[in-house]
């Protein structure tokens, strides 16, 4: 509220009239940062639309090896259409097609744009895989992070393999592993769980970390597939079958276009004798012809 005082008597100073007063106290941001009129105004703006924090959001493109302005796939555009009407996701996915980089990227700026000390949660089977995705891979937490321009580089109260917390909200982001025990005391606005079928135990880990989950929050299961008959394929079931309050976003790996041939079908000269054996068997028993072969 000081900041923002400051900021109008700065406009009313040169007879103008900043382009948040007028709106509710809870619009105008309470981050520690000094941003001219136009800049708060601009920062109003990028918290309210999507498109506006696309622009803002560099990663690190593995296939061009390079830094790029983020521009969501055919896939990532998807889930953020989903995820504006479902508050509970369940992703089927083949790797590297950017479902991973989408649940960051996502989670990222909720937490950045939080007024109060909200917290999110973001679970792996693994301590590595925690460590990876808040500080250590081109595309963590802590990278996209760094890559937002310097105005906008709030101070960090925490910053570590586990926890980053701003220091003028106090939001944060907690990364947990499956044997962690810690996140599951508190409620949380968000939650994202990394390759849920590899859990040893999915249906008690997903319970204690729903428990936690705020009334208005969103929980996000994504990974690939693992065993038939686990937790993670009873839920898959019951979405299609529309008797779950999660979202069903299913994508394979020849959808996507990295993966598409060009030409119509595979020449019959590239088939292995194993792959003829191994295609006969999937139109035996699924009906499914690939390429006639």
């Amino acid at each position: 509220r000081v900041r923002v005082v400051r900021v109008t008597e700065r406009w009313r100073s040169c007879g103008r009239t900043p382009a948040f007063v007028g709106l509710p106290m809870a619009s105008p941001l309470p981050f520690d940062l000094d941003l001219t009129p136009r800049q708060w105004a601009a920062m109003v703006a990028v918290s309210r639309s999507r498109e506006q924090r696309h622009k803002l959001t560099r990663v690190f493109d593995q296939h061009a090896k390079k830094v790029v302005v983020y521009k969501p796939r055919e896939e990532q555009a998807k889930l953020d259409a989903m995820s504006e009407t479902c508050r509970s996701l369940l992703v089927l996915k083949p790797r590297r097609i950017g479902v991973s980089l989408w649940c960051t990227i996502r989670m990222f700026w909720e937490w950045y744009f939080a007024t109060t000390p909200e917290r999110f949660l973001v679970g792996a089977h693994l301590d590595e895989t925690v460590k990876d995705t808040m500080q250590r891979d081109a595309n963590s937490f802590r990278a996209l992070y760094d890559r937002l321009p310097k105005i906008m580089q709030r101070p960090l109260k925490v910053n570590n393999d586990h926890n980053l917390i701003f220091a003028d909200t106090g939001a944060a982001i907690q990364g947990f592993s499956e044997r962690s025990e810690a996140a599951r005391s508190k409620g949380c606005s968000g939650a994202w769980l990394q390759e849920y079928a590899y859990y040893t135990r999915q249906s008690e880990f997903f319970a204690s970390i729903d428990a936690t989950i705020a009334e208005a929050g969103w929980t996000t299961l994504e990974t690939t597939a693992n065993v038939p008959g686990d937790d993670y394929h009873r839920r898959v079931l019951q979405a299609e079958a529309g008797d779950s309050d999660f979202e069903l976003a299913a994508f394979f790996w020849f959808e996507h276009p990295r993966h598409r041939l060009k030409r119509k079908s595979i020449p019959e000269e590239g088939w292995t004798q194993e792959e003829r054996r191994l295609a006969e068997r999937v139109s035996k028993e699924y009906g499914v012809d690939l390429d006639g072969h």
